[in-house]
This record gives structure tokens, sequence and C-alpha cells, in this order.
């Protein structure tokens, strides 16, 4: 397992692999970052051989006992299949959904990410006959912060239409935005082995920014009246700012000072916009409309 993994795991508690037939409920129907995506749909993997020594495996018929303190889909994309429950909260999740990844079924007792007290735990260190080059980008506590913050975010209820990439079919979406920016992505970039990873926290906050300001630029209405989507995304960036506040007090300010804002003067609605193109002159602009 990697450092991150090895901090997963906890004393005295019991995890299970439950199999979770057939997709989970319907997430509620709401208005998201553009026109109605579906939620990105995982399925975890089953346990590599010999591995996972006395797992609990739960049947799906059993899952109508009110006694399984575990919740019956994946805590991040809400669908179903083998799930593997942390053994201090009654989520569940695929291995691949859980941030980070897991590459393999635990051999020993797990917690997820959020119930981890990471201002609290000791990070591992590299043993000393290890030969390993100057870290690159986010590394050790740091990397732990931003993943337990990202894995928050995953699991709020507001937050799957920010999942995964708009579809290109959405109308004039990137004609609007240009540069898009989603939670799986930033999963991705937190990677340090990732071709474009994060070097610096305020890299990685300024993306998450990016996904709000995208949100309230591409949704944003004329009348100074939030749509729906964006309320959404305002409740879901509240909660964002306060795990910063939290865990990343010293980056807080700045992020307070780069509050995410629409655009103005695109309105997303072709019936409705009227685009305009201004060419600058020192003496006299011309506005050139179309």
């Amino acid at each position: 397992l990697s450092t991150l993994e090895e901090l997963l795991k906890i004393g005295d508690k019991s995890f299970s692999l439950m199999p979770r037939g057939g997709k989970g409920p319907t997430p509620p129907s709401s208005s998201s970052a553009a026109p109605s995506r579906a939620p990105p749909q995982q399925n975890g993997a089953p346990p590599p051989e010999g591995r996972g020594a006395g797992l609990k495996i739960v049947e799906t018929h059993s899952l109508q006992s009110s006694s399984d303190p575990n919740e019956d889909w994946c805590s991040v994309c809400h669908d179903g299949g083998e799930l593997l429950c942390c053994g201090s909260c009654p989520r569940v999740y695929h291995l691949q959904c859980h941030v980070p990844s897991l590459s393999a079924t635990p051999s020993e007792d797990w917690t997820c990410l959020l119930c981890l007290d990471i201002l609290k735990c000791n990070i591992p260190r590299e043993s000393a006959g290890s030969k390993r080059k100057t870290p690159v980008g986010l590394s050790g506590r740091e990397l732990l912060i931003c993943e337990r913050i990202l894995l928050h975010l995953f699991c709020h209820e507001l937050s799957i239409p920010f999942h995964i990439p708009v579809s290109r079919t959405v109308p004039n979406y990137y004609k609007v935005i240009t540069k898009p920016m989603d939670l799986t992505t930033i999963k991705q970039k937190l990677s340090p082995s990732h071709f474009n990873h994060y070097e610096d926290v305020p890299e990685y906050l300024a993306d998450i920014k990016l996904i709000f300001k995208n949100c309230y630029t591409f949704n944003h209405v004329k009348s100074g009246k939030d749509s729906q989507v964006c309320q959404r995304a305002r409740t879901l960036e509240r909660d964002f700012d306060a795990l910063v506040n939290k865990y990343l007090p010293e980056h807080f300010a700045e992020l307070r000072d780069a509050q995410a804002e629409p655009v103005q003067g695109y309105d997303s609605d072709p019936e409705k916009r009227k685009k305009q193109r201004v060419t600058n002159s020192p003496e006299n602009p011309v506005v050139v409309s179309w």
C-alpha cells in the first residue's frame, strides 16, 4: 500500500466488502453546472485472490435489515456493487471512488479519509535506505489535507453535477467556458505522477474555485438573481471555504480575497443573450455585436 493508504488503517475497527446489487436511488432532479448530466458510474473491484481473509460478505437481501449500520450506496457515485465499508462511520465506497483511490482491497482494518484525524496523525517517513528524488508537487500533510477536502466535496449531496467534465453535447458550454474544471480532474492532478500535477496548495485551491466560477458564469441570470444551480454551488462553496479555514488557515485569507464571481455580460440562453465584442481603442472603444 502507498504511504497515504497506510494512514487510512486504524486498529480495533472492522470493515466489509459488501456486494450491493443494482444502482442506488436516483439523485434528486436538479439543475447542474450545465444542463442535466448523469453522475459518474464507477465499479468497485473484487478482492484480489488471496487477500481480504476474514472479510464479511453481506448479501443483497440482507440490506433490508435495520441492524445494518452501513449505507446502501457508494458515498461518492451513489452506485451499487462491491463496496468497502469504513470501520468508523456508515459510509461505503468503491475502491476507485475513495480519495485517494485504493489500488487493492485493504488486508487489514480500514477507515475512510473523512474519519482520519489529519491534523494529529503521524505522517510515515521514507525508510533510511530508500532512494527517492526530491518530492515533486504536493506531499505529506498538505497532500493529505487536500485529499480530505476533495473527498468531502465528492460526498456532498450537491456536488454530483461537478464530479465529471460537462458533456460536449451541452449547447454553447465550451464556447462560454474556455477553462473547464471538475472534481475528477482535480483528483487526478493531486497524484504526483500526473503529468500536470499540482505544485502547491494555492494551485489546487484555484482549480476548485474555478469550478464554482464556471458555474456562476454559465448559469448567470441577468436579473441579478441566482439560478437554482448557482444557489446550490454557493452552498457547496461555503462548505469548501469552511474546510480551508479549518485545515489550511494560512491560505484562507487569499482564498477569501479571490471569491469566485460570474463573468458579466453573457447570458447562456441563446434566445436572450446578445454577445458583444469590444474592440478597445485609446480614444473611442467600438462595440461590435452579432
